[in-house]
Parts: structure tokens; C-alpha cells; sequence
């Protein structure tokens, strides 16, 4: 798997769990399954953060380059 098909991958990942928190909250396994991707890898983390920091801001926020 190439470098562009690993970032793919790891945007659907985390768009899933911030629609996953975003839906109400986590059963504890869910939670575990949660906190063991994010703490997977340095990526994991500051991608959630950067997505939860747009969605606070509200609709029509982007994400600064």
C-alpha cells in the first residue's frame, strides 16, 4: 500500500469515529476500539483534534493550510 492510499485510509478512519462521536456517546467497547486507534499513532491523534476543532467552529469552517 502506497503513501496516498495509507493517508485515504487513515481519513475514512478518522472520519468514522468523529461521526461516531459525533452521534452521541461511545459503548465502553467502542470507547477501548476509540482510544486504542488514536493512541496507534501520532497522526491518529492530531487528526481527531484538528476535526473536532472544525466542527466546534461551525459550518463553513476550513481548516487552515
Amino acid at each position: 500500500m502506497g503513501k496516498r492510499e495509507r493517508k485515504r485510509r487513515g481519513e475514512g478512519r478518522t472520519a468514522y469515529w468523529i461521526a461516531k462521536l459525533r452521534a452521541g456517546p461511545l459503548s465502553d467497547a467502542d470507547r477501548r476500539r476509540f482510544e486504542a486507534w488514536r493512541a496507534a499513532h501520532p497522526a491518529n491523534h492530531a487528526a481527531v483534534e484538528d476535526l473536532l476543532r472544525i466542527h466546534r467552529r461551525g459550518p463553513g469552517a476550513r481548516r487552515a493550510e
